[in-house]
């Protein structure tokens, strides 16, 4: 999807079944949506792992080092510098909140945000959760 439909912090539409379906919302793991535009590392995301892509399927390379737990084995995307991305990553999570303040309660709009054990409420939190998170890294420097 492209940067403006994937703020940081946000579950874009259309992904509520694969959370189900790989239970991402059980046992505690932490995950995030990243566009494919944008760099996958940023503030919280540091050394990112390849695991999977669209173009060449699955690294068993990497998936047999992580079955086997040779975490040090893994190769690690290295974060470039942020600065710039980072200012325009505030502005889609900024663009993101006015979008979902501004519709929130609109019929239709909350009809779209509800289903498969999500609710409105959960993308009003993610808007206001990603924006604060990253005026904050901005604010330390990034």
């Amino acid at each position: 999807l492209p940067s403006r439909d994937v703020p940081w912090e946000s579950q874009p539409r259309g992904t509520a079944w694969l959370v189900e379906r790989l239970r991402l919302d059980k046992g505690g793991y932490r995950y995030w949506w990243r566009s494919r535009e944008d760099p996958v590392a940023n503030h919280v995301i540091r050394g990112p792992v390849r695991f999977w892509s669209a173009t060449d399927g699955s690294d068993e390379t990497v998936l047999r080092a992580l079955a086997e737990r040779r975490f040090a084995d893994l190769p690690r995307t290295r974060a470039g510098p942020r600065r710039a991305h980072g200012a325009a990553e505030l502005a889609s999570a900024l663009e993101q909140l006015r979008t979902v303040c501004g519709s929130y309660w609109e019929r239709e709009w909350r009809r779209e945000h509800r289903g498969i054990g999500r609710h409105p409420e959960d993308t009003l939190w993610e808007a206001v959760h990603g924006y604060l998170d990253l005026l904050d890294a901005e604010e330390r420097g990034g």
